[in-house]
């Protein structure tokens, strides 16, 4: 490293010294912006490949997407599809449970999904909580389910069960 000079200035990056009678002080640059002497200058483009977009997992947005989709009562069919419970797959085996259970949630509360398609994607959130060990989420979807002859068994123990274990 050579020694600093009164006419050096400091290091701006790791490789490039920039001498204090090229950069003028910030007063003389306010009053040079100020009086429209010069542009400022411009950032320096970036070094390196641009970031994506949108930061988040292929499934998160595949599924949001879908989310939009059924928002305008599109693609419906593809709610409870292959696709669709494979992209949750992917985010719970990935240690994204609470995002995994989030999305079928969101997507038992879209208006457009009712009937058996909603009631399976509800006793499928029923078995993911239960496989989490963490009941307290489901309450309002067991009660759902106990109204429902095929699943109304099944709904009743786990409701059991759950305020079994509160006590």
């Amino acid at each position: 490293m050579s020694e600093r000079s009164e006419h050096e200035g400091g290091r701006t990056s790791e490789t490039q010294v920039v001498r204090v009678d090229e950069r003028p002080g910030a007063f003389k640059r306010l009053l040079g912006w100020l009086r429209g002497d010069r542009e400022p200058a411009a950032l320096p483009a970036p070094e390196g490949p641009a970031e994506p977009a949108v930061l988040g997992a292929k499934e998160e947005l595949w599924l949001g997407q879908l989310a939009e989709d059924a928002g305008e009562e599109r693609r419906l069919d593809a709610i409870g599809g292959e696709d669709y419970w494979s992209n949750i797959e992917a985010l719970w085996s990935s240690g994204h449970e609470r995002l995994a259970l989030s999305w079928i949630e969101k997507f038992v509360a879209v208006p457009s999904v009712r009937g058996e398609r909603q009631l399976g994607l509800r006793v499928r959130l029923v078995e993911l909580y239960e496989r989490r060990g963490d009941l307290a989420d489901a309450i309002s979807h067991l009660e759902a389910l106990t109204r429902e002859e095929a699943h109304a068994t099944r709904a009743h123990y786990l409701l059991a069960e759950h305020f079994s274990q509160a006590l």
